[in-house]
């Protein structure tokens, strides 16, 4: 007795949607949550250099995966231009970031209540994450969703 082709179809779609989950499930980290657009905040930083980052690089605060970067632009003029990280972090977690230092003339981690972000490398083959100090928000007030975090510069 031969099967209908419209079962062996069906048994095939099944299966290859319940692989399609299954690889899925796979593919985030353990400590990551998927990340929904109404719980997500925007923030960015301006460095002189990427530092070895890429786009969808993971994003730290103290250890703790909280976020992803989502672009990295180049702005200025010729001659003066900086790189633009713009990354996005859970809003549960970011209500641990103070605000960052407004006076310029300082380095962005003379004051360790403010908060900053660096380049860090990560593991043996040189990957890069974007590492967030939080500072402490209590003393300065916590970063506004849009803000601007200061960077410390890393080695070219």
């Amino acid at each position: 007795m031969k099967r209908p082709f419209y079962k062996g179809l069906a048994l095939g779609i099944i299966l290859g949607i319940i692989g399609t989950v299954a690889w899925n499930m796979f593919e985030f980290d353990a400590d990551e949550t998927i990340m929904l657009r109404d719980n997500l905040f925007f923030l960015e930083t301006h460095m002189d250099h990427a530092c070895g980052l890429l786009r969808y690089a993971p994003v730290k605060i103290m250890g703790i995966t909280s976020g992803k970067i989502e672009k990295i632009l180049l702005e200025g003029e010729p001659g003066q231009q900086t790189v633009k990280v713009q990354f996005l972090l859970m809003k549960d977690r970011a209500k641990y970031i103070a605000r960052s230092n407004p006076n310029l003339n300082l380095k962005a981690d003379v004051d360790p209540t403010f908060s900053y972000a660096r380049s860090k490398a990560e593991g043996s083959l040189g990957d890069s994450y974007l590492d967030i100090h939080p500072g402490d928000p209590r003393k300065v007030g916590v970063i506004e969703d849009g803000g601007t975090i200061r960077t410390l510069n890393c080695l070219k």
